[in-house]
């Protein structure tokens, strides 16, 4: 084997040999750094063009924020129109209100036109909708949350309950509900129903449950003769704060189902003595928005905005006529969402 020495050839070999090695060496240094952009590079450097075309129009539009300044103050005109519900009501995304009489869960359109939606499922307590479109029921003959699907078929999500009536869907859709005659208020996750005590023994007869403007706190009422409003703060993990007395000697005290307006106003449902009173964010006695009628309101909703249920009107159960919903117009929307 003939060996031929670097010393031997000729001096531009020698140094093509030597720039080989220099490349060589700076290819492998480079394979072990670690990911990421270069230490001389920010992150805002791009090999690709910037994008400087407008925003694709879904069509969507964030609707105009209210003037609560401008809010008119009442008298407000009401009308009955005909919808099926006897205690709570929702509404879909098809622009149906949802409610039941005391066989039937009804989908019923802002015409009248009713469709049965769940056969066959008896109770009287409160509903509400998640943001998936399946449909949260207080059963309370048999002490049960119950999970409806859209097509209408039903689960179990949470058994063993005393009396469970009022109910509100927080922003992460937890479900929070009273239990009246265990004087208790619960947080539910909605896909498996585990579930915490946020209030146990304090709170007589829980009934009407919502949360405020800004979804920070709950305020729970009594149906027990008692007349208080609680206030229970929610952080935004869903954990619960020092409950405070938020009101007392609230109307007759047989308090049912509420809910609060874009400014942070409060109504209540006064069962006994049908009436929906208002109370400002402070926690003081306002007005009178339905009063001295002949009917049993036991909750109310705005409406979707969908189908023609006004965004600005208060859609009220009649718990004395399973086919009549008093629509009241406001002119005031609800909290947002």
């Amino acid at each position: 084997m003939r060996v031929v020495r670097l010393d031997r050839v000729g001096p531009l070999l020698v140094l093509a040999a030597a720039a080989l090695f220099s490349l060589v060496a700076c290819s492998s240094g480079q394979d072990k750094q670690p990911p990421g952009p270069r230490p001389d590079k920010d992150d805002t450097d791009t090999d690709e063009p910037i994008d400087t075309s407008p925003p694709i129009d879904t069509g969507e539009e964030k609707p105009p924020e209210f003037d609560c300044s401008a809010a008119p103050m009442g008298p407000y005109t009401r009308r009955e129109i005909t919808a099926w519900n006897v205690e709570d009501l929702a509404f879909d995304d098809q622009g149906n209100l949802v409610g039941n009489d005391w066989s039937h869960v009804y989908k019923t359109d802002y015409n009248g036109n009713r469709t049965i939606f769940v056969p066959n499922l008896n109770f009287r307590a409160g509903m509400r909708m998640l943001s998936t479109g399946e449909l949260i029921i207080a059963n309370d003959n048999q002490g049960e949350l119950v999970k409806v699907q859209p097509d209408g078929s039903y689960s179990t999500l949470l058994s063993g309950l005393a009396y469970p009536n009022g109910i509100e869907i927080g922003l992460d859709d937890f479900i929070y509900v009273t239990e009246h005659d265990g004087n208790r208020v619960r947080r539910v996750d909605p896909t498996n129903g585990d579930h915490t005590v946020i209030s146990n023994g304090l709170i007589q007869n829980p009934n009407g449950i919502t949360f405020n403007e800004d979804f920070t706190a709950l305020y729970i009422g009594g149906f027990s003769g008692v007349g208080y409003i609680y206030k229970l703060p929610i952080d935004k993990n869903g954990n619960p704060g020092k409950m405070e007395l938020w009101a007392s000697g609230v109307g007759s005290g047989w308090l049912d189902g509420m809910a609060v307006d874009y400014c942070g106003n409060l109504y209540i449902a006064d069962y006994s003595v049908s009436q929906i009173l208002r109370y400002t964010p402070n926690g003081q006695f306002e007005s009178y928005v339905v009063n001295g009628v002949s009917y049993y309101m036991a909750n109310m909703q705005w409406g979707s905005g969908i189908g023609g249920w006004d965004p600005l009107k208060l859609y009220i159960v009649d718990g004395n006529t399973e086919n009549r919903t008093i629509e009241l117009d406001l002119g005031i929307p609800s909290k947002p969402r």
